[in-house]
C-alpha cells in the first residue's frame, strides 16, 4: 500500500529519531526550594545560577547585596568589600537576610553571615525562603550600623 499519509508518518518518525532533532534547553537541577533551603548555602544548592540582585546598600567601602533565585524561590545576602576602609585588625563585618510575613514586621526567619574584610572580598549568608518580605543589612565590627536594603 503506497499511501501519503504513510509515507508522511514514517517521515515523521524518521525525524523524531534523528539525533539532530531539537530537545527543549535542559533546566538545570537544584538542590532545594522555597523553605527546603532555609540555612542552606545558595552556591552549593545551585541556587546562585539564576540569582538577580534585588537591592543593595553601600557604606564604608562595603556593599551589601539582597540576592534571589527564582528557581529556588530563597534570598540570601552577598557582602562585598571593595576598599581598603577595613583592613585595620579586628575589623570585620556582620550582616544578615531577614524574613516576616508583614512588610514592616519583626523579622520571623534569618540567616547570618560574617567575615573579616581585608581589602577586596566577597561572603554570603546562608538562604532563607522567598514567601514574604526579605531584605539585608551589614554591621561594621565596632557594631556600628552600615547599610541596609529595602524590603522586598
Amino acid at each position: 500500500m503506497n499511501s501519503p499519509f504513510l509515507a508522511a508518518a514514517a517521515a515523521m518518525a524518521f525525524i523524531a529519531a534523528s539525533p539532530h532533532a531539537s530537545a527543549a534547553p535542559a533546566v538545570a537541577a537544584v538542590g532545594c526550594t522555597n523553605s527546603g533551603c532555609n540555612n542552606k548555602d545558595p552556591n552549593a544548592m545551585g541556587c546562585g545560577a539564576d540569582a538577580t540582585t534585588l537591592d543593595s546598600a553601600s557604606n564604608q567601602g562595603v556593599t551589601v547585596d539582597l540576592r534571589y533565585s527564582r528557581t529556588c524561590n530563597a534570598a540570601w545576602a552577598r557582602v562585598r568589600a571593595t576598599g581598603t576602609d577595613h583592613d585595620e585588625p579586628n575589623q570585620y563585618v556582620n550582616f544578615w537576610t531577614y524574613g516576616s510575613s508583614a512588610k514592616n514586621g519583626n523579622p520571623e526567619i534569618q540567616a547570618a553571615g560574617d567575615c573579616c574584610v581585608s581589602g577586596a572580598t566577597t561572603q554570603y549568608t546562608a538562604m532563607i525562603s522567598y514567601t514574604n518580605w526579605v531584605w539585608a543589612r551589614f554591621y561594621n565590627g565596632q557594631g556600628q550600623f552600615g547599610a541596609i536594603t529595602g524590603r522586598h
